[in-house]
C-alpha cells in the first residue's frame, strides 16, 4: 500500500523509479490528478508508451548516480523504488536520499533487504504481496478495505492498542481477541515487540509488548 499524503489543492513533484504494472498504473493515476510525475526506466518500449500517456520518461539504470541526479531528486516531494529488484530499489532509494529527496518509499519483499533499508535510515516501505494479503483478508472478514483506502481519496482512521502484560489481550489468540477490540475497528496487523509484522492470522497469539494496528472507516 502505497500512501501518498497531500494537500487538497497543491500538487507534488514524484520520480518512479521502475515502470512495471505498479510503477504505470500509479503513474497515470498521478498524472490524472494533476501532479508532476518523472518515470525513469531502461525499457525504450516503455518509455515511448509513457511519453504518449504525457509522461515524462527518461531511459536508464536507476541505480546510475549521475541519472538519479539529473532528473531532479532533489527538487521531488517524494521519489518511489518500484522496479521488481529488492537490490536495485535498495540503491536507487539510497542514491534519492543521497541526492536530496524529500521522501523516499522502497519495494522491497524480501525481509533482509527490509532490514538492511532500515540500518540506512529507508523507513517507508511498501510490499505488494503483503498489500494484496492484507486487501483479500479485508474482503473474506467483509472489511471492504480495498473500498476505503486509495491515493488520497478516502481515508481511514488509525489507532495502536498495545498488549499489556496481565490484559485480557495478552496470550490470547487473535480469533478470541476480536470480541474485545473496540467496535467497529477492523485488525489489519500485529507489529511485534522484536519489530516484526504479522498479519491477525486466527490462531496467532497475542504476547505482551505486541501492538495491535487497528483502522476504522473515518466518520462524517
Amino acid at each position: 500500500m502505497i500512501a501518498l499524503y497531500r494537500s487538497a489543492v497543491l500538487s507534488v513533484k514524484v520520480v518512479i523509479a521502475g515502470c512495471g504494472d505498479i510503477g504505470e498504473a500509479l503513474a497515470r493515476h498521478l498524472k490524472e490528478r494533476g501532479d508532476e510525475v518523472v518515470v525513469l526506466d531502461r525499457d525504450d518500449r516503455v518509455c515511448e508508451r509513457l511519453s504518449r500517456m504525457g509522461i515524462k520518461a527518461v531511459k536508464g539504470d536507476v541505480t546510475d548516480p549521475h541519472l538519479i541526479s539529473e532528473v531532479g531528486v532533489a527538487e521531488a516531494d517524494v521519489f518511489l523504488a518500484l522496479t521488481g529488484s529488492d537490490d536495485v530499489n535498495l540503491v536507487s532509494a539510497i542514491l534519492a536520499k543521497h541526492h536530496g529527496a524529500k521522501r523516499v518509499i522502497v519495494r522491497v519483499e524480501n525481509p533482509v533487504y527490509a532490514e538492511a533499508c532500515r540500518m540506512v535510515g529507508l523507513t517507508e516501505l511498501c510490499s505488494p504481496a503483503e498489500a494484496t494479503a492484507l486487501r483479500i483478508d479485508a474482503a473474506i472478514h467483509g472489511f471492504k478495505l480495498a473500498d476505503i483506502i486509495t491515493l488520497g481519496e478516502r481515508y481511514v482512521d488509525v489507532e495502536h492498542l498495545e498488549v499489556e502484560e496481565g490484559s485480557e489481550l495478552a496470550w490470547i489468540k487473535v480469533k478470541a481477541a476480536q470480541g474485545k477490540l473496540p467496535k467497529d475497528c477492523y485488525l489489519a496487523f500485529v507489529a511485534s515487540r522484536d519489530g516484526g509484522v504479522k498479519l491477525p492470522d486466527p490462531n496467532l497469539t497475542l504476547e505482551p509488548g505486541d501492538v495491535l494496528v487497528l483502522i476504522r472507516r473515518r466518520r462524517g
